[in-house]
């Protein structure tokens, strides 16, 4: 059977499904994703630098590039003083130019905190450089001075009093009480505290926000563990000690630390907002610096804190990995937080269909600025089964877990089936200071890259012309008993330039020329100038800009909201068909089998007339919401 002759056998079981997938953008729709990045939603970040002795430790890592004058290093690399070579000297260089890296802007989607641990005698830790939202380039230079002014000799205490500073930092997010964050007065930030005798905090202030916690760890912690325990039992009375699983590879002296008991009550306990729904809890991520000899076991017990805490553990033993370890946390930290900063939203939140043991999800990403151009994607996972937690999970084309366990989106390591390495995205890499891959794979959270949208971008990035897209307009749609064999039923089903049939009046436009424009731009053209929009700052591709000579446009897959994708096995060598909508007008089959020729390739789409009318505004972007 001829793919085109499937269309008229399968569109009327699936008009449900078409039909609900271009709705027009309805006020709940945006509501429920379009949380702005303002103040109660900007997540509170607050960095926990181990400044214990263990970060003076020696470790094999190449000299950091940065200096802040000419001939003037970053990290010291002579004595007396020496920071090159040193873990300290990797967190700094990775810290700097990670900050460094960001525009003003993007530092902008954070509120940022700094504490340190307290130097000798005092124990558990004080605010370095106290919350505060980058609002400006001067912003982001205090940033970069906060991280520069920082020393290996004149800043480093004795012990690693972790589990007591996680209390110092509840009470921190908390605005209440000081525990002995006032201490070390030469150098915490006054700002932090809310009074002149500094016995209170000030709040970052919760809202809306989630709250994170980021321990640079170095060394295992070293807390008294009688006092650490009576702090946690003032947030938990009830709290009692965790056997941690052998398989962990924790260490007793570690068991016997309290770090992980509060990383625990902070993840699955606390509440620092009462009078808003649901917990305002804090997420401990964990990046344990290693390399050196004395080094140990530790790094086990810092993932099993992440792991309690809900967070994203790395692992680096250099500054190149570092910024790599710190920029997963916070991509994660910005996805968990708002579906504007992210890439995608939540698995949960797509659409998915199952098919043996292939998963598609359809996915979609509200615009920022509430135009209604969305963007979307149809994937292809899999379960994996875990025999030592007897539980199944979404997977990758590697076999790796695939949803991160903090958000609970795509991990941005996982490389979707049908996903392949490229350069589609070297512009936007360009324009993003390297911050944006240009490759496809691996696809990650990121919306628009890999699946389905990748192998439309692949096929026809000159022309378009004989990409299989058909309507049907006028009387006889339903093709009777026999069906319509699109593909040999002549011009006036195919959605074309050539389909005299399909007129301006029927796209709502009032000339031939925008009629044309239209109709390339959905099957995929870019093709939006100045000249051929009413505004072409909301009008052109949001994703950026394709690569030279590349004529399709970024942005080719709409959104897929209100679709939940339909797997058929027909056998044989067709094999499994997978069917969804939407937002772009568009019914769309792909070729659904997990691997071989053409695995991921669409094989039609269907422009049902009832979407005629919404076409132009996408071409447009025309911001107009329609509300209820």
């Amino acid at each position: 059977m001829h793919n085109a002759a499937l269309v008229t056998r399968i569109v009327a079981a699936l008009a449900i499904l078409l039909a609900t997938a271009m709705l027009p953008a309805r006020a709940e729709d945006i509501d429920i994703y379009s949380l702005p990045n303002t103040e109660g939603f900007r997540p509170n970040v607050l960095i926990m630098l181990d400044n214990s002795a263990n970060w003076s430790s020696s470790i094999p890592t190449p000299n950091c590039p940065v200096e802040i004058a000419p001939g003037v290093p970053l990290v010291k690399n002579s004595n007396p003083n020496k920071e090159e070579g040193t873990k300290m000297g990797a967190q700094k260089c990775a810290l700097y130019r990670l900050i460094a890296s960001m525009s003003w802007q993007d530092l902008s989607q954070f509120n940022f905190a700094l504490m340190m641990f307290n130097e000798s005698p005092d124990a558990s830790g004080y605010p370095r450089r106290a919350f505060f939202h980058v609002t400006d380039a001067a912003g982001k230079q205090a940033l970069l001075d906060t991280i520069n002014g920082i020393r290996i000799n004149a800043d480093k205490t004795n012990a690693a009093s972790t589990a007591e500073s996680f209390y110092e930092a509840y009470q921190w997010f908390l605005g209440s009480t000081v525990h002995l964050g006032n201490k070390t007065a030469t150098k915490h930030d006054p700002a932090a505290f809310a009074d002149p005798s500094k016995t209170r905090y000030v709040s970052p202030g919760v809202g809306c926000a989630k709250n994170h916690i980021i321990y640079l760890a170095n060394g295992k912690p070293q807390d008294n563990d009688n006092n650490a325990v009576a702090l946690l039992r003032r947030l938990y009375p009830g709290v009692v000690r965790k056997s941690i699983p052998v398989a962990e590879g924790v260490g007793n002296s570690d068991e016997a630390n309290w770090t992980d008991e509060f990383a625990a009550f902070f993840n699955r306990g606390a509440d620092l907002d009462a009078t808003l729904e649901g917990a305002q809890n804090i997420s401990v991520h964990t990046l344990a610096v290693t390399g050196a000899s004395s080094d140990g076991n530790y790094p086990n017990f810092i993932r099993w804190i992440a792991k309690e805490g809900g967070g994203l553990y790395q692992q680096a033993s250099n500054s190149d990995e570092i910024v790599v370890g710190l920029t997963k946390i916070f991509n994660q930290v910005r996805a968990a937080n708002s579906v504007f900063a992210s890439a995608s939203l939540p698995v949960s939140a797509n659409t998915q269909g199952t098919y043996l043991n292939q998963v598609y999800i359809g996915m979609f990403r509200p615009d920022g600025n509430a135009l209604p151009r969305w963007v979307g994607n149809l994937k292809q996972y899999q379960f994996v089964y875990n025999s030592t937690t007897n539980t199944l999970k979404l997977a990758d084309s590697a076999l790796v877990p695939a949803v991160s366990p903090t958000t609970g989106f795509i991990d941005s390591d996982a490389t979707s089936f049908w996903t392949t390495p490229s350069s589609f995205w070297i512009n936007v890499e360009t324009a993003s200071s390297g911050r944006y891959s240009r490759s496809d794979a691996p696809d990650g959270e990121v919306v628009e890259k890999g699946g389905v949208a990748q192998w439309l971008r692949t096929r026809y990035w000159e022309t378009r012309a004989d990409r299989p897209v058909y309507t049907c307009v006028g009387t006889g749609c339903d093709g009777g008993a026999s069906g319509i064999d699109l593909a040999n039923a002549g011009s006036n089903y195919v959605f074309q330039t050539d389909n005299t049939n399909l007129t301006s009046a029927m796209l709502g436009v009032g000339s031939a020329t925008q009629r044309e424009l239209v109709i390339r731009w959905i099957r995929g053209r870019d093709n939006v100038t100045a000249t051929t929009v009413a505004n072409e700052s909301v009008a052109r591709d949001q994703l950026g800009q394709a690569p030279a000579g590349h004529t399709v446009r970024p942005s080719i897959h709409g959104d897929v909201l209100h679709s939940r994708p339909v797997a058929i096995n027909y056998g044989g060598t067709r094999g499994v068909v997978v069917y969804y909508g939407s937002n772009d007008g568009m019914l769309r089959a792909i070729n659904g089998n997990k691997t071989g020729s053409g695995a991921g390739s669409e094989l039609w789409a269907f422009v049902a007339p009832e979407h005629f009318g919404s076409l132009n505004r996408l071409f447009e972007n025309d911001p107009h919401i329609l509300y209820p």
